[in-house]
């Protein structure tokens, strides 16, 4: 079987669980017989092994391929393009998303995997939920793409809304481009071939947050694979005194909190002991390790918690080893390899109720298990293991054998190719339902008709105030995608008194008529076209499958390039709030069911072309909570000013909303207006733009003003300008020779170790 890996934690990217899984993971099913094609990062982390450092590099059934995603620091390359364009060159920070490494390594992994497969053809894909590097691989397949890609299972270890949620990182949860990254997470989950997850509690919690998941899941736990050797201890931990370890950053949602006060509960009664932690520290955002010491430990007692940071791997086993005990105290963790390896090795195992390490750990015969947030209760088991040698040793011994038995390389790949094997099976039926000519490569297929767009539909092309150049661009490109398509009909909108050379069967109405979709069956497809939209050729059908073949209900949209290329057009996703943020880009193309606009009984009112493209979005989301879910790729051109959300369209489509019954009451504005922060070179076309339509003089509105991110109502311009200025002054100085140069030689990250309050004018380096 040809199976692919796609994730940028592979070595030598250092530590973590995620990095463990695939290392072994790789080794093993190579091993086993299978090529195993592993895509990832390039940064090198130090290493200078050829296996690090090459962009393809071979070792019998294992091919490792390193893309340029971004640096050690997850920083992305300046002008790193995403899919036809380089978001660097454009002003809107609001769009930072395009920039975002997840993002970046999603597309980039996408492009290299399509190639791939047409080179050597793939049997399956593997990837983690975290981070979603196969999301633009999922999203393709769903919008009719299936055949440049095979099936992808997605790996569960913690998705970023998990991790974040247990650790209280507000802000990380609340940062825009994160959020976007996790809507892009939990669509894997939900929309991928295959899932697996190592542990039931995952599983669980994936259950419970989702209506819908993928038919074929299974529960495997990780493949372990431990050093040969793990017997030097890490500098500054001495063997001959007693000691508890943790292994893992320290930070709340492995209960690092949670070990300090239990340790200090026993601490009197055990006067050698200390409690080591290895791992980097990680609180939240203002708060430092030292403070949350000084909260949990007696003052007599601090001098006794030994914090060594990261350490080599075969180090940290054999601290793990010759320690009294190792704790896991999360109040919830997946599945974690530090208490897999820890059991693996015979360690003393004291771990908590809730996650993963509570399946691996049988409580009373291969550890103990205590109930999480419960200090007292970690205290006794502590106290348990250190009184009784006897026991302690009973529990190193079921540990191992434990850890044998549910970490056996044959049977985990054997449960692994089953679910792999089912992926084909599926795979294979809904192949042999497809047209022949969608079967065959893309350089292969035969410019002939065009296979059928599934189901049956209408299109309603709005050609109101349209030139009569973009209707005929529309025109041509409806025929060619329709012309196998007996299933669908095309509706023109056009104002009352506009004439259009249109073929005989198109049917004409204005926004007095009744709209075509409260004629249409609930579950049939309708595709609003705004005149001057021309897709690529066979695209249409993506943007139909898109709405059918999705597990969940959702709409569907192209990304269009646009007349001018100083304009960045992609916006991700969109919901209700994104649909009518002031200067947001929207779609001049989009796809969903008739039902979702059953509400939307007229049109009147709704005069302009971009007041109906915004209104009937907008009436969707709102109705049934829907969103509309970009293809994945650039797939055609818009003869035109790409339409993008003013203040008179966001009025329309709130009033619109409220005429309808379904929008807020209490709600006053979305999104914003934004006050630019810098003028970029769209401002003199969006002036222009205002004068012809006779809405401002000189000066730009608000509306024509170049997006940027929200201020907020009444915020004073001075204040930002002043802001502006600290902004500028602080990026010349980041940007200057000397500081790259200092952080190409790492000088900051040695200032940083050695003066330690100097993180205060340098940062954290994180």
């Amino acid at each position: 079987m040809k199976i692919c890996i796609i994730s940028y934690e592979y070595a030598p990217f250092p530590g973590g669980g995620i990095a463990t899984y695939h290392n072994a993971a790789a080794k093993l099913m190579s091993q086993g017989g299978h090529e195993v094609h592993v895509v990832t990062n390039n940064a090198w982390h130090g290493s200078r092994d050829p296996s690090c450092t090459q962009r393809r590099w071979q070792d019998g059934n294992l091919t490792i391929h390193r893309l340029p995603y971004f640096n050690e620091r997850r920083e992305v390359p300046p002008k790193a393009g995403f899919l036809d364009v380089v978001p660097a060159r454009y002003e809107d920070r609001t769009r930072t998303w395009a920039t975002e490494p997840s993002n970046q390594a999603a597309s980039k992994a996408a492009a290299y995997v399509e190639a791939l497969h047409a080179e050597i053809g793939l049997d399956v894909i593997e990837s983690p939920e975290f981070f979603a590097e196969a999301f633009y691989i999922i999203r393709r397949r769903h919008a009719g793409d299936g055949r440049f890609f095979p099936p992808v299972c997605v790996h569960g270890h913690i998705s970023s809304r998990i991790a974040f949620g247990t650790n209280h990182h507000a802000w990380e949860l609340g940062w825009y481009p994160h959020r976007q990254m996790m809507l892009r997470e939990e669509y894997c989950v939900q929309e991928a071939d295959a899932l697996i997850t190592p542990s039931r509690a995952l599983m669980r919690k994936y259950e419970q947050a989702f209506e819908t998941l993928p038919a074929i899941r299974a529960t495997i736990p990780y493949f372990l694979e431990l050093p040969e050797a793990c017997e030097q201890l890490p500098e500054g931990l001495d063997s001959k005194n007693p000691y508890l370890v943790c292994v893992g950053r320290m930070e709340p949602r492995k209960g690092s909190d949670l070990a300090m006060r239990a340790f200090t509960q026993i601490a009197d009664d055990y006067p050698d002991l200390k409690l080591v932690f290895l791992g980097k520290e990680m609180w939240h955002q203002g708060e430092k390790v030292s403070d949350v010491i000084a909260l949990n430990v007696a003052e007599r007692h601090r001098s006794r918690i030994v914090k060594l940071g990261n350490v080599p791997r075969d180090q940290a086993l054999a601290a793990v080893k010759q320690a009294s005990a190792f704790l896991h105290p999360a109040p919830w963790d997946n599945y974690p390899c530090a208490n897999m390896e820890a059991m693996g090795i015979g360690a003393v195992c004291i771990v908590s109720d809730q996650g993963g390490q509570s399946e691996m750990v049988e409580d009373g015969e291969s550890g103990l298990v205590f109930p999480a947030n419960d200090g007292a209760a970690l205290a006794a088991c502590i106290r348990r293991v250190l009184d009784d040698p006897e026991l302690a040793s009973k529990f190193r011994q079921g540990a191992a054998e434990r850890m044998a038995r549910i970490t056996e390389p044959k049977s985990l790949l054997e449960q692994k190719l089953a679910v792999f094997e089912q992926m084909l099976s599926r795979e294979k039926e809904r192949l042999a339902g497809l047209p022949e000519v969608l079967a065959l490569a893309p350089s292969l297929q035969v410019s002939k008709a065009l296979p059928a767009v599934p189901k049956k539909g209408c299109i309603l092309l709005d050609a109101g105030k349209a030139k009569a150049e973009s209707i005929a661009s529309s025109k041509a490109m409806l025929l060619d995608e329709l012309e196998s398509s007996p299933d669908w009909s095309v509706t023109v909108l056009l104002d009352p008194g506009q004439d259009a050379d249109l073929p005989s069967t198109w049917k004409r109405v204005t926004t007095l008529d009744k709209p075509v979709w409260q004629e249409q069956d609930d579950d049939e497809g309708f595709v609003y076209v705004l005149a001057g939209t021309r897709l690529d050729r066979g695209r249409l059908r993506n943007l139909v499958c898109q709405v059918f073949d999705a597990g969940i209900d959702s709409g569907s949209f192209h990304w269009l390039r646009p007349a001018d290329a100083r304009v960045f057009p992609y916006s991700p996703d969109f919901g209700l709030d994104d649909l009518m943020i002031g200067g947001r880009i929207l779609p001049p193309i989009f796809a969903l069911r008739a039902k979702h606009l059953g509400q939307c009984e007229f049109m009147s009112g709704l005069y302009e072309p971009l007041h109906r493209l915004c209104a009937l979005m907008a009436s969707a989301c709102a109705a049934h909570g829907i969103m509309f879910q970009h293809c994945g790729v650039v797939s055609g051109d818009f003869y035109g000013e790409l339409p993008f959300v003013t203040q008179d369209v966001q009025g329309r489509a709130l009033g619109f909303l409220d005429v309808l019954g379904i929008g807020d009451r209490k709600r006053t504005v979305y999104g914003n207006m934004p006050i630019p922060m810098t003028p970029t070179a769209d401002t003199e076309r969006l002036i222009a733009k205002a004068r012809r339509e006779g809405q401002e003089g000189a000066q730009p509105t608000k509306e024509t003003r170049t997006p940027a991110p929200s201020v907020g109502n009444g915020v004073d311009p001075a204040h930002l300008a002043e802001l502006e200025k600290v902004y500028k002054e602080h990026m010349a100085l980041k940007n200057s020779k000397l500081a790259r140069m200092m952080r190409k030689l790492k000088a900051f990250d040695v200032i940083r170790k050695v003066f330690p309050k100097s993180k205060k004018g340098l940062g954290s380096g994180d």
